[in-house]
């Protein structure tokens, strides 16, 4: 199993593991074994090869518990810190997607709303662009030709990425029609 696949398969066990465990029928919920069994899980992860975790549990706003495992640096012996910046790759779709339902719970965005709506500067060279919808976005059956990998590595915010992507957005055409498949 890929270290990607692991730290996904543990993160969904862990989160899992967590939301069952914070469920209580008091009014003061305990979080002892969810912890113990986060804890036990980022371990197994750590042993089966995953270089640094950072994982924290949170109830409303408020932190109930954080911590670090494993080398961030394996070179150096450095741990993860609270500023170590994790390259998550496409784990991060999720938390994108519920940012975007988030936004669709409180009315704020339609999923079926075509995106030039929410972001009227978003053109591209072709015709059939202004029938993507936001849906499409979350499900990748917008037609988009690929990735622009461009500041893909850098490890800090890149200003003006929005701009770039839209640019080059607006010189590139849909490989397929709006909603015609998920690639």
């Amino acid at each position: 199993m890929s270290e990607i696949l692991r730290c996904v398969t543990a993160a969904a066990s862990v989160t899992t593991f967590l939301l069952a465990s914070c469920g209580s029928n008091s009014s003061q919920p305990t979080y002892d074994a969810a912890i113990q069994e986060g804890q036990t899980a980022v371990q197994e992860l750590i042993n089966q090869g995953a270089s640094a975790v950072s994982i924290a549990l949170v109830d409303d706003k408020r932190i109930i518990w954080s911590q670090r495992f494993g080398l961030a640096d394996r070179d150096t012996g450095q741990m993860p810190t609270d500023s170590t910046m994790f390259g998550i790759g496409s784990v991060s779709k999720m938390f994108a997607a519920i940012a975007v339902m988030k936004l669709v719970d409180r009315g704020v965005v339609d999923l079926d709303t075509p995106l030039v709506t929410y972001l009227p500067a978003f053109r591209m060279a072709a015709a059939g662009y202004e029938k993507i919808t936001v849906r499409m976005l979350l499900n990748h059956s917008s037609g988009f030709p690929g990735t622009d990998y461009r500041n893909a590595d850098i490890r800090s915010p890149v200003p003006g990425y929005l701009d770039q992507v839209l640019q080059t957005l607006s010189m590139s055409r849909l490989k397929d029609p709006p909603g015609y498949r998920a690639t």
